[in-house]
């Protein structure tokens, strides 16, 4: 039977892994061990929040509440290893419930929607974590989390955590890629990256307060063909960030026609 004292196991070593770790720890929510088919990692994990660690022929012996801080390619062939009278977490924003549900009853999704570093420190209580679960044991000891890490849960479907999923794609990892690009760009001509700093604080607080359509600027938003031709000539010699400016542009102003 399911209570909120049942042992929790975390089971991965990678970013996800590393923060549930700490923030659990910090909210005094135990954990009973943890495993990693790397060890190293998990070792350091180990150590640092004084976590035993269990062997792999464990999973399919231990009773409790497996978080399955993984690969998405990973979580099914973990899944099957966890005795299939445990309960099982994930923490992945695409992959859905059924994956877990094919083999346990005890099935959830606990997925912080937030981009994780190993060692930068992020307040969990300002994360918004979305829930899903089989059955309500499992919503109470999703919730219970959720109010000892003193942030808000949403219940949310598979079908809908994939859809914010591309969101924080598009909102995080496509965004960080472009100021990746405007931080080579800037390095190949020996100009300084750190003059862009004001600029990108101000587009993303903008984007914040008024919205980010709302908030569009540049030549595109014009529709200033000089400028972009001028823009392409420069980046003549650099296929892939031409390539970039091209495409992104042309989505730019055929949104606005559209509009």
């Amino acid at each position: 039977m399911l209570t909120l004292n049942t042992p929790i196991y975390i089971i991965g070593s990678g970013n996800v892994a590393w923060n549930l770790t700490k923030a659990f720890t910090t909210a005094q929510i135990s954990i009973r061990a943890i495993w990693s088919r790397h060890h190293q990692a998990a070792l350091e994990i180990s150590q640092t929040y004084n976590i035993p660690i269990i062997e792999e022929n464990h999973l399919s012996q231990l009773d409790g509440i497996f978080i399955l801080a993984v690969s998405d390619a990973a979580i099914e062939t973990v899944a099957k290893k966890i005795n299939h009278q445990a309960a099982i977490i994930h923490t992945s924003g695409s992959t859905p419930i059924d994956i877990l549900t094919q083999t346990h009853h005890h099935a959830g999704v606990f997925y912080p929607l937030q981009t994780f570093s190993k060692h930068k420190d992020i307040a969990f209580n300002q994360i918004p974590i979305l829930i899903e679960y089989s059955n309500d044991d499992i919503k109470k000891i999703l919730e219970n989390w959720t109010t000892k890490l003193q942030t808000q849960s949403y219940f949310c479907t598979s079908a809908d955590r994939i859809k914010y999923h591309i969101a924080a794609v598009f909102a995080c990892n496509f965004v960080n890629h472009m100021i990746a690009q405007a931080e080579y760009w800037l390095e190949v001509h020996q100009l300084r990256f750190d003059l862009l700093k004001p600029l990108i604080a101000e587009t993303i607080q903008k984007a914040m307060e008024q919205g980010a359509r709302q908030s569009q600027t540049g030549p595109a938003i014009r529709n200033d063909q000089i400028t972009i031709e001028k823009h392409l000539k420069t980046l003549e010699h650099y296929d892939e960030l031409k390539n970039l400016y091209s495409f992104v542009t042309q989505s730019i102003i055929s949104k606005l026609k559209k509009e």
